[in-house]
């Protein structure tokens, strides 16, 4: 998982596949079928588009335009690139992500630049007869 902040050079919203039916998925909470749209991005610095999901109609995301900077979490999905705006947990993965990268590179660094450890001598029991 990747946090960017991106220019929108492209945005596509589609309602239904190339075929003409309507993207729909059918509801755990109610059982009812429910439309969606799919967003498309394409942003600049970058030749790959990333795509959104957007189940509510009142996702914000709908209402982005081509100019704009956003915000984004970039996760790998197969061999797409999908797109969400983050969240706390988001932002959260995120820090524990730079900081284990942070930490690892500090102890590479400590253990090239240090001499090996002496060895502890052990010292012999002294025994009273």
């Amino acid at each position: 998982m990747q946090i960017n902040n991106i220019l929108l050079t492209g945005v596509d919203k589609y309602e239904a596949d190339k075929d003409g039916n309507p993207y729909t998925y059918t509801s755990k909470r109610d059982g009812k079928k429910h439309k969606f749209v799919r967003v498309v991005v394409s942003y600049d610095g970058s030749t790959e588009k990333i795509s959104h999901t957007a189940f509510e109609p009142n996702d914000p995301i709908l209402e982005w335009e081509p100019g704009e900077t956003h915000e984004v979490s970039l996760t790998q999905n197969g061999n797409f690139v999908n797109f969400s705006e983050p969240s706390r947990m988001d932002y959260l993965e995120y820090r524990v992500d730079l900081l284990e990268k942070a930490y690892k590179s500090l102890t590479r660094e400590i253990t090239a630049d240090e001499p090996p450890a002496p060895k502890e001598e052990k010292a012999e029991e002294e025994v009273e007869w």
